[in-house]
């Protein structure tokens, strides 16, 4: 469940292929270095090995967490083994991903890079608009801060009375109408925008 929910958090539609892999295989890194029910041979450094049977488990992951028409050109068989390396030819900063045979047996290898680290500590955002977004909420929250003290502080305004008119305005019907129109705007932003 909980890991549903981070490819949920993390994946969307409007992103790539190599994206949307690339996410899920570091997520499998991610956890053969905790250690924790992974898929593939982890070398306990940067590399996580699929043999051929592991691979195809990997396979029917990726599947399952990529969005919907990538999820179609996998079931109709448009993205085999070649494709997804050749997606993964050019050279990338955050990993990289490469085939080889040894003595007829195939292997596939997931190789982490240092800035890929970075980037899966940090949410799978760059460290420049994780700062800005911080900053944003800081200079939000101030903003906040010093309106609602400027607001209570005045001598014209008492708090309780405020509170009480407040309350009184919000009859329990609305209350009840703003529950369930808040609740149905959660069910389409996480049940019926993600079809």
């Amino acid at each position: 469940m909980r890991e549903r929910y981070n490819f949920y958090r993390c994946l969307n539609e409007n992103q790539s292929l190599k994206y949307q892999m690339m996410v899920i295989l570091m997520e499998e890194h991610r956890k053969a270095r905790r250690g924790k029910d992974y898929i593939g041979t982890y070398d306990g450094i940067d590399t996580l090995t699929f043999d051929k049977v592991s691979w195809n488990k990997m396979l029917e992951k990726i599947k399952k967490y990529v969005s919907k028409e990538y999820r179609e050109n996998f079931r109709k068989n448009k993205i085999n083994l070649d494709m997804i390396l050749g997606i993964f030819s050019t050279p990338n900063d955050y990993c990289s991903l490469r085939y080889y045979k040894i003595k007829e047996q195939e292997y596939i290898q997931f190789m982490m890079k240092d800035v890929g680290y970075s980037y899966q500590y940090n949410k799978y955002s760059k460290s420049q608009d994780r700062l800005q977004k911080k900053a944003n909420y800081f200079l939000l929250m101030t903003l906040v801060y010093y309106v609602v003290s400027w607001f209570f502080d005045s001598p014209k305004i008492d708090l309780t009375k405020f509170l009480k008119a407040f309350f009184l305005v919000l009859h329990q019907d609305i209350k009840i109408i703003i529950y369930i129109l808040v609740g149905l705007g959660i069910f389409k932003i996480l049940i019926v925008d993600k079809k």
